[in-house]
């Protein structure tokens, strides 16, 4: 919240930036092994990745627009399928994660 603000700006530049980059690593390859899975390993086509993509993300903007662009809502239940896993993927790994930080 606001101390974590707070922080932020008392930091150096070089720390933000490695913050920043390093986030956007993760993402970029968090996003890259889930369509990579989603194709290679379930044989999803194009459509169903993007929607598990999209639900990895959690990303409901993101599911609304590519169901706006394909005229369809074929690929909900994709989305439905992997928005609730990530959610708690997302509380489990950030709280691992602060604990192996934290020591």
């Amino acid at each position: 919240g606001i101390q974590a603000g707070a922080g932020l700006v008392m930091m150096e530049i070089t720390t933000v930036v490695k913050i920043f980059f390093s986030s956007a690593l993760i993402m970029v390859l968090s996003m890259y092994l889930t369509f990579i899975i989603s194709t290679r390993l379930f044989k999803f086509d194009f459509v169903k990745s993007a929607a598990c993509l999209c639900g990895a993300l959690n990303s409901s903007v993101a599911i609304i627009m590519l169901s706006s662009v394909f005229k369809s809502s074929k690929m909900m239940p994709y989305f439905a399928m992997c928005y609730p896993a990530s959610l708690f993927g997302i509380i489990i790994f950030s709280q691992l994660l602060a604990a192996l930080l934290v020591k």
